[in-house]
C-alpha cells in the first residue's frame, strides 16, 4: 500500500522526486511515467545531445534547485571514461592531474529557469604548460558562461539596452557586457575590422 502511494504522489509530480540536500529540497527530474504518449517523453538529455553535443563528456544527472530568490536547473557534466582532458593554455590533451574546484557555467534559460551546467574541472600535466586546469569546449577561458549563451545575450544587446537584457533574462549587466565583447574580439579577428563596434556600443 506504501509503495502505491509513493508511486502515484511521484507520478502526480510529474516525473519529479524530492531528495533532502543540505536541509533544502531539491527536485530531481525523473522518467516520465510509462502511460506517457511516447512522442512526449523526449529527455532532454536529448535535446541537449543535439543542440550541445561534445565528444568527451557526457550529461548526468539534473536537478531543479530551490536554495535561493529562483529556481534553478542543475545540470552536471562528466567527463566521458577514458578522455584525456584539454590544456587550457596550448590546447593539446595530457594526462589527467587530479581535480581543481567545481565551476557553474550559465546556459540558455528554458522555462523561465535559470539553466547552469555544473563540472568538476580537471588539472592536466601538461608537457608544454605543466600543470594547468583542463578546457572545455562549453565556454572560454574563465568565463561562466557558455559560448551559446554569450552570443544569445550579445544578439539581444543589438536590439536592447544592455540593462534591459539583463533584466529581462535575470542575468547581470556585467555578463552582457562581457557577452557583447565577446562577439565584438569575435568579428574583429573574423573581418579585420578597424574597431567599429556598430550597434554594440550603448
Amino acid at each position: 500500500m506504501r509503495r502505491r502511494r509513493r508511486k502515484g504522489a511521484r507520478e502526480a509530480l510529474g516525473g519529479k522526486e524530492a531528495h533532502p540536500v543540505g536541509g533544502r529540497v531539491s527536485w530531481e527530474l525523473k522518467r516520465q511515467p510509462a502511460y506517457a504518449p511516447r512522442s512526449h517523453r523526449m529527455q532532454l538529455k536529448t535535446i541537449l545531445n543535439r543542440l550541445e553535443k561534445h565528444k568527451s563528456f557526457v550529461y548526468g544527472s539534473m536537478t531543479l534547485d530551490e536554495s535561493g530568490l529562483e529556481p534553478r536547473l542543475l545540470i552536471r557534466i562528466k567527463p566521458r571514461r577514458g578522455s584525456r582532458p584539454v590544456c587550457s593554455g596550448c590546447g593539446k590533451r595530457g594526462p589527467r592531474y587530479g581535480h581543481g574546484e567545481e565551476r557553474e557555467f550559465e546556459y540558455l534559460p528554458l522555462w523561465g529557469l535559470g539553466v547552469f551546467f555544473v563540472y568538476w574541472m580537471r588539472r592536466v600535466d601538461c608537457r608544454r604548460c605543466g600543470v594547468r586546469v583542463e578546457q572545455v569546449p562549453w565556454s572560454e577561458g574563465k568565463h561562466r558562461q557558455t559560448r551559446k549563451y554569450q552570443w544569445y545575450l550579445a544578439k539581444w544587446a543589438q536590439r536592447l539596452s544592455w540593462q534591459v537584457v539583463a533584466e529581462v533574462f535575470g542575468t547581470s549587466w556585467q555578463s552582457v557586457s562581457e557577452a557583447v565583447r565577446m562577439a565584438v574580439e569575435w568579428g574583429l579577428l573574423s573581418s579585420g575590422n578597424d574597431g567599429n563596434h556598430g550597434d554594440w556600443d550603448r
